[in-house]
Protein backbone atom coordinates (compact mmCIF):
# COMPACT_ATOMS: atom_id res chain seq x y z
CA UNK A 1 0.00 0.00 0.00
CA UNK A 2 0.91 3.33 -0.89
CA UNK A 3 -0.06 6.75 0.85
CA UNK A 4 -0.75 10.19 -2.15
CA UNK A 5 -1.81 12.67 1.02
CA UNK A 6 1.01 14.67 2.91
CA UNK A 7 -0.63 15.91 6.17
CA UNK A 8 1.88 17.83 7.46
CA UNK A 9 3.10 19.98 4.77
CA UNK A 10 1.65 22.06 2.13
CA UNK A 11 4.30 23.53 -0.39
CA UNK A 12 4.74 22.04 -2.90
CA UNK A 13 8.58 22.82 -3.65
CA UNK A 14 9.22 21.75 0.37
CA UNK A 15 7.75 18.56 0.17
CA UNK A 16 9.53 17.94 -3.27
CA UNK A 17 12.66 18.74 -1.59
CA UNK A 18 11.54 16.53 0.81
CA UNK A 19 10.99 13.53 -1.18
CA UNK A 20 14.75 13.67 -2.64
CA UNK A 21 16.14 13.73 0.20
CA UNK A 22 13.88 10.71 1.23
CA UNK A 23 14.94 9.13 -1.92
CA UNK A 24 18.56 9.62 -1.87
CA UNK A 25 18.35 12.40 -5.00
CA UNK A 26 20.87 14.86 -4.52
CA UNK A 27 19.58 18.52 -4.15
CA UNK A 28 20.42 20.58 -7.14
CA UNK A 29 22.27 24.14 -6.07
CA UNK A 30 18.82 26.20 -5.91
CA UNK A 31 17.24 23.74 -3.66
CA UNK A 32 20.44 23.87 -1.63
CA UNK A 33 20.53 27.80 -1.36
CA UNK A 34 16.66 27.18 -0.50
CA UNK A 35 17.16 25.29 2.54
CA UNK A 36 19.97 26.98 4.13
CA UNK A 37 19.06 30.62 3.07
CA UNK A 38 15.24 31.55 3.11
CA UNK A 39 13.16 33.87 5.19
CA UNK A 40 11.97 32.05 8.20
CA UNK A 41 10.49 32.43 11.65
CA UNK A 42 12.29 30.63 14.80
CA UNK A 43 11.80 32.32 17.58
CA UNK A 44 11.57 29.82 20.17
CA UNK A 45 12.11 27.08 18.23
CA UNK A 46 13.46 23.66 18.73
CA UNK A 47 17.07 22.25 17.84
CA UNK A 48 17.20 19.10 16.57
CA UNK A 49 20.68 17.09 17.08
CA UNK A 50 21.81 13.98 15.96
CA UNK A 51 23.23 13.09 19.56
CA UNK A 52 21.65 12.61 22.93
CA UNK A 53 24.35 14.63 24.23
CA UNK A 54 24.43 17.81 22.33
CA UNK A 55 20.17 17.57 23.59
CA UNK A 56 21.05 17.57 27.51
CA UNK A 57 23.59 20.18 26.83
CA UNK A 58 21.27 22.60 25.35
CA UNK A 59 18.43 21.80 27.52
CA UNK A 60 20.02 21.52 30.27
CA UNK A 61 21.98 25.02 29.91
CA UNK A 62 18.42 26.78 28.98
CA UNK A 63 16.46 25.04 32.05
CA UNK A 64 19.09 26.31 34.52
CA UNK A 65 18.57 29.72 33.27
CA UNK A 66 15.09 30.28 34.37
CA UNK A 67 14.98 31.46 37.67
CA UNK A 68 11.49 30.04 38.32
CA UNK A 69 10.28 27.73 41.04
CA UNK A 70 10.66 23.62 39.74
CA UNK A 71 7.75 21.73 40.05
CA UNK A 72 8.64 17.75 39.70
CA UNK A 73 6.44 14.89 38.21
CA UNK A 74 7.17 10.95 39.00
CA UNK A 75 5.94 8.59 36.44
CA UNK A 76 3.38 5.87 37.89
CA UNK A 77 4.49 2.57 36.21
CA UNK A 78 1.81 -0.61 36.47
CA UNK A 79 2.18 -3.91 34.86
CA UNK A 80 -0.87 -6.46 34.60
CA UNK A 81 0.59 -9.56 33.97
CA UNK A 82 -1.18 -12.98 33.11
CA UNK A 83 0.85 -15.40 34.94
CA UNK A 84 -0.91 -18.25 32.96
CA UNK A 85 -0.32 -17.43 29.72
CA UNK A 86 2.56 -14.99 29.44
CA UNK A 87 5.11 -16.59 32.23
CA UNK A 88 8.13 -15.52 30.45
CA UNK A 89 6.95 -11.92 30.87
CA UNK A 90 7.91 -12.29 35.01
CA UNK A 91 11.00 -10.05 34.39
CA UNK A 92 8.76 -6.89 33.49
CA UNK A 93 7.64 -6.96 37.13
CA UNK A 94 11.15 -5.99 38.32
CA UNK A 95 11.17 -2.09 39.43
CA UNK A 96 13.93 0.70 39.36
CA UNK A 97 15.11 2.66 42.51
CA UNK A 98 11.93 5.04 42.42
CA UNK A 99 9.71 2.46 41.54
CA UNK A 100 9.42 2.88 37.31
CA UNK A 101 9.28 -0.16 35.57
CA UNK A 102 12.92 -1.31 34.51
CA UNK A 103 11.27 -2.35 31.05
CA UNK A 104 9.68 0.76 30.47
CA UNK A 105 13.37 3.12 30.83
CA UNK A 106 13.22 4.22 27.30
CA UNK A 107 9.76 5.13 27.31
CA UNK A 108 8.77 8.49 25.57
CA UNK A 109 7.24 9.30 28.85
CA UNK A 110 9.66 10.58 31.15
CA UNK A 111 10.27 8.58 34.55
CA UNK A 112 11.35 12.25 36.55
CA UNK A 113 9.98 15.34 34.59
CA UNK A 114 11.20 18.81 35.63
CA UNK A 115 8.79 21.53 34.21
CA UNK A 116 9.22 25.28 35.61
CA UNK A 117 7.13 28.60 34.13
CA UNK A 118 9.16 30.46 31.45
CA UNK A 119 10.37 26.32 29.85
CA UNK A 120 9.86 25.51 26.31
CA UNK A 121 8.20 22.26 25.81
CA UNK A 122 6.20 20.02 23.18
CA UNK A 123 3.62 17.83 24.04
CA UNK A 124 4.20 13.99 23.11
CA UNK A 125 0.37 12.97 22.37
CA UNK A 126 -2.07 14.03 19.95
CA UNK A 127 -4.45 15.98 22.86
CA UNK A 128 -6.91 18.28 20.02
CA UNK A 129 -6.47 18.08 16.34
CA UNK A 130 -8.79 20.49 15.52
CA UNK A 131 -7.36 22.98 17.81
CA UNK A 132 -3.62 22.24 16.59
CA UNK A 133 -2.47 20.73 19.13
CA UNK A 134 -0.87 17.34 18.34
CA UNK A 135 2.50 15.57 19.10
CA UNK A 136 5.09 17.77 18.76
CA UNK A 137 3.19 21.01 19.23
CA UNK A 138 5.59 23.38 20.87
CA UNK A 139 4.89 25.95 23.58
CA UNK A 140 5.84 27.64 27.15
CA UNK A 141 4.67 26.68 30.41
CA UNK A 142 3.01 29.77 31.48
CA UNK A 143 1.69 28.44 35.41
CA UNK A 144 0.52 25.29 36.71
CA UNK A 145 -3.13 25.01 38.73
CA UNK A 146 -4.21 23.32 41.53
CA UNK A 147 -5.32 19.56 41.52
CA UNK A 148 -9.33 19.91 41.52
CA UNK A 149 -10.82 16.37 42.03
CA UNK A 150 -13.88 17.50 39.87
CA UNK A 151 -11.31 18.17 36.83
CA UNK A 152 -9.34 14.49 37.10
CA UNK A 153 -9.33 13.30 33.46
CA UNK A 154 -12.32 10.28 33.00
CA UNK A 155 -14.09 7.93 31.03
CA UNK A 156 -15.99 8.99 28.32
CA UNK A 157 -19.66 8.07 28.73
CA UNK A 158 -20.48 5.12 25.55
CA UNK A 159 -23.20 7.45 24.18
CA UNK A 160 -20.47 10.65 23.81
CA UNK A 161 -18.69 9.96 20.50
CA UNK A 162 -16.73 13.16 21.03
CA UNK A 163 -14.68 15.02 23.69
CA UNK A 164 -16.37 17.67 24.44
CA UNK A 165 -14.51 19.58 27.58
CA UNK A 166 -10.89 18.52 26.76
CA UNK A 167 -10.17 15.76 29.78
CA UNK A 168 -12.03 12.77 28.63
CA UNK A 169 -10.93 9.21 28.27
CA UNK A 170 -12.13 7.28 25.57
CA UNK A 171 -10.57 4.49 23.80
CA UNK A 172 -9.97 1.46 24.84
CA UNK A 173 -8.62 0.81 28.58
CA UNK A 174 -10.58 3.28 29.70
CA UNK A 175 -11.00 2.19 32.81
CA UNK A 176 -7.62 1.49 33.34
CA UNK A 177 -6.56 4.78 32.08
CA UNK A 178 -8.85 6.41 34.40
CA UNK A 179 -7.61 4.60 37.82
CA UNK A 180 -4.02 4.69 36.70
CA UNK A 181 -4.08 8.83 36.25
CA UNK A 182 -5.82 8.85 39.96
CA UNK A 183 -2.75 6.17 41.31
CA UNK A 184 0.16 9.59 39.19
CA UNK A 185 -1.87 12.16 41.12
CA UNK A 186 -1.22 10.42 44.85
CA UNK A 187 2.39 9.57 44.15
CA UNK A 188 3.06 13.47 43.67
CA UNK A 189 4.37 15.51 46.46
CA UNK A 190 2.66 18.61 44.86
CA UNK A 191 -0.86 17.84 42.99
CA UNK A 192 -0.31 20.27 40.18
CA UNK A 193 -0.83 20.56 36.55
CA UNK A 194 0.78 22.92 34.01
CA UNK A 195 -0.67 25.20 32.03
CA UNK A 196 1.08 25.75 28.06
CA UNK A 197 1.24 28.92 26.15
CA UNK A 198 1.07 26.95 22.21
CA UNK A 199 2.62 28.79 19.87
CA UNK A 200 -0.78 29.11 18.16
CA UNK A 201 -2.05 31.43 20.64
CA UNK A 202 -4.07 28.40 22.27
CA UNK A 203 -3.23 28.47 26.17
CA UNK A 204 -3.95 24.47 27.70
CA UNK A 205 -3.92 22.75 30.85
CA UNK A 206 -2.03 19.59 30.27
CA UNK A 207 -3.25 16.65 32.47
CA UNK A 208 -1.25 13.47 32.76
CA UNK A 209 -1.79 10.85 29.98
CA UNK A 210 -2.06 7.00 30.71
CA UNK A 211 -0.28 5.13 27.57
CA UNK A 212 -1.04 1.31 27.75
CA UNK A 213 0.85 -1.08 25.72
CA UNK A 214 0.01 -5.06 25.25
CA UNK A 215 2.66 -7.55 25.54
CA UNK A 216 2.24 -11.58 25.11
CA UNK A 217 2.54 -14.15 22.45
CA UNK A 218 -1.78 -14.47 22.66
CA UNK A 219 -5.09 -13.31 23.92
CA UNK A 220 -5.80 -11.70 26.34
CA UNK A 221 -2.53 -9.53 26.96
CA UNK A 222 -1.03 -8.72 29.78
CA UNK A 223 -0.87 -4.67 29.70
CA UNK A 224 2.31 -2.82 30.36
CA UNK A 225 1.66 0.93 30.88
CA UNK A 226 2.80 4.45 31.64
CA UNK A 227 1.16 7.61 33.16
CA UNK A 228 3.13 11.28 33.43
CA UNK A 229 1.96 14.19 31.85
CA UNK A 230 2.68 14.26 27.83
CA UNK A 231 5.51 16.96 27.57
CA UNK A 232 8.98 16.88 27.17
CA UNK A 233 11.66 19.93 27.71
CA UNK A 234 11.84 21.27 23.41
CA UNK A 235 14.94 23.34 24.03
CA UNK A 236 16.40 20.66 21.77
CA UNK A 237 15.24 17.34 20.94
CA UNK A 238 17.34 14.62 19.32
CA UNK A 239 16.32 13.46 15.78
CA UNK A 240 15.40 10.04 16.97
CA UNK A 241 13.02 11.49 19.79
CA UNK A 242 11.08 13.76 17.10
CA UNK A 243 10.06 11.24 14.97
CA UNK A 244 6.23 11.15 14.72
CA UNK A 245 6.49 14.79 15.89
CA UNK A 246 4.89 18.06 13.73
CA UNK A 247 7.33 21.13 15.04
CA UNK A 248 6.41 24.48 13.77
CA UNK A 249 9.59 26.11 14.39
CA UNK A 250 12.54 23.67 14.28
CA UNK A 251 16.55 24.10 13.85
CA UNK A 252 18.23 21.18 12.19
CA UNK A 253 21.46 21.40 13.36
CA UNK A 254 24.13 19.34 10.68
CA UNK A 255 27.43 19.89 11.74
CA UNK A 256 27.98 16.48 13.13
CA UNK A 257 27.67 13.50 11.57
CA UNK A 258 24.30 11.89 10.78
CA UNK A 259 23.29 8.40 10.20
CA UNK A 260 21.77 7.29 6.81
CA UNK A 261 18.37 8.50 6.65
CA UNK A 262 18.21 11.21 9.75
CA UNK A 263 18.87 14.18 7.19
CA UNK A 264 15.67 13.58 5.78
CA UNK A 265 13.83 12.87 8.99
CA UNK A 266 15.08 15.88 10.61
CA UNK A 267 13.59 18.15 7.76
CA UNK A 268 10.72 16.93 7.48
CA UNK A 269 9.53 17.56 11.72
CA UNK A 270 8.65 21.09 9.75
CA UNK A 271 5.55 22.00 9.00
CA UNK A 272 7.06 24.39 6.19
CA UNK A 273 9.90 26.03 5.09
CA UNK A 274 9.09 29.29 7.36
CA UNK A 275 9.30 27.40 10.62
CA UNK A 276 12.31 25.39 9.37
CA UNK A 277 16.05 26.99 9.67
CA UNK A 278 19.60 24.85 8.51
CA UNK A 279 22.56 25.40 10.52
CA UNK A 280 25.89 24.09 10.10
CA UNK A 281 27.81 23.51 6.82
CA UNK A 282 25.93 22.43 3.64
CA UNK A 283 27.78 19.41 2.74
CA UNK A 284 25.32 17.83 5.78
CA UNK A 285 22.55 18.04 3.72
CA UNK A 286 24.51 15.49 1.24
CA UNK A 287 24.12 12.47 3.78
CA UNK A 288 22.42 9.92 2.21
CA UNK A 289 22.59 11.02 -1.42
CA UNK A 290 22.03 7.16 -3.60
CA UNK A 291 19.61 6.13 -0.84
CA UNK A 292 19.92 2.71 1.13
CA UNK A 293 19.60 0.32 -2.24
CA UNK A 294 17.93 -2.21 -0.47
CA UNK A 295 15.18 0.13 -0.19
CA UNK A 296 15.47 1.51 -3.16
CA UNK A 297 15.01 -1.89 -4.62
CA UNK A 298 11.67 -2.52 -2.77
CA UNK A 299 10.14 0.23 -3.00
CA UNK A 300 10.79 0.11 -7.21
CA UNK A 301 9.73 -3.25 -6.80
CA UNK A 302 6.44 -1.98 -5.14
CA UNK A 303 5.70 1.40 -6.30
CA UNK A 304 7.37 1.43 -9.69
CA UNK A 305 10.11 4.06 -10.16
CA UNK A 306 9.85 6.69 -7.85
CA UNK A 307 12.90 8.65 -8.36
CA UNK A 308 12.34 8.74 -12.36
CA UNK A 309 8.76 10.31 -11.00
CA UNK A 310 10.06 12.77 -8.60
CA UNK A 311 12.47 13.68 -10.94
CA UNK A 312 10.49 14.09 -14.25
CA UNK A 313 8.31 16.77 -11.62
CA UNK A 314 5.08 14.66 -12.90
CA UNK A 315 1.66 16.63 -11.30
CA UNK A 316 1.12 13.21 -9.07
CA UNK A 317 4.21 12.23 -6.67
CA UNK A 318 3.68 8.59 -4.98
CA UNK A 319 4.18 10.05 -0.93
CA UNK A 320 5.29 6.91 1.70
CA UNK A 321 4.63 8.68 4.73
CA UNK A 322 6.24 7.98 8.20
Amino acid sequence: MHLRKIHRQKDEKFVKMLQKCRLGIPFTPFELKTLTNHRCNVSRATHLFSTRAEVKRVNDESFYKLKTPIATFYAHDGFSWRKELHPHLKHYNNRALDDTLEVLKDSRLQSRLDLRVGMLVALQINLDLEAGLCNGSQGIICGFEDYDPARLPRRRPAKEETDTDGFKIGGEYAALKEKEIKGFVERQERKLWPRVLFHNGIRRTIFATCMVNTVGNEAPYSLLYRTQIPLVAAWALSIHKSQGMTLDRVIVDLSKAFAEGQVYVALSRARSLEGLKVEGAVEGLAVGNGGNPDVQRFLEDKFGSLRATIEANEPEVIVLSP
